[in-house]
């Protein structure tokens, strides 16, 4: 079946975290509804066959890998290939096109980009930390309901957290 790209997280209503952006799910089976588009079969992050409507939620949420590279194929062919800095490069073989759509390579060979093993990690952080939040208070930081001061009221009392831990760290040197 098809892969699909997922652009933005997708939370249940619950608060749990079901698809994360930025990475690729595979749908396993698709299955019809008389009178409604259907629904795809494919894991989530806590349920190996979940159930999403084939409809423009969806679509919100993830793009078809396929499809979206093909766009940019068709369009980068028709590009001015004369302009210096035209995403092409000619080879013996004929052309390279390398161009990314949401961080998707569109083409062979992929495009390798080295990764910062310690900025990984505190990505991969801050995704854990993220998680626990929303399991914790069942919402994310897209909240609406608190004002600006509120938040700066949150920052400051984290930031007094962390001058205490300072000052505790200190004492045990």
């Amino acid at each position: 079946m098809k892969e699909y790209f997922c652009i933005k997280d997708y939370l249940m209503e619950d608060g749990r975290l079901a698809y994360r952006a930025g990475e690729t799910y595979k749908v396993t089976e698709k299955l019809k509804d008389e009178g409604e588009d259907g629904w795809f079969v494919l894991p989530s992050l806590f349920d190996q066959t979940h159930k999403m409507k084939t409809d423009e939620d969806f679509f919100d949420y993830f793009i078809d890998i396929k499809k979206e590279q093909k766009k940019v194929i068709k369009r980068l062919k028709n590009h001015n290939k004369h302009l210096p800095w035209a995403p092409y490069s000619s080879t013996k073989g004929g052309m390279f096109l390398d161009e990314f759509v949401n961080g998707i390579t569109v083409n062979e060979p992929q495009v390798i980009t080295p990764k910062d093993s310690i900025v990984e990690s505190v990505i991969e952080r801050f995704r854990d930390r993220s998680e626990v939040g929303i399991k914790k208070y069942n919402t994310t930081l897209d909240r609406n309901d608190l004002s600006v001061l509120e938040w700066l009221q949150h920052l400051q009392e984290e930031i007094m957290d962390a001058c205490l831990y300072i000052e505790k760290l200190k004492k045990e040197l």
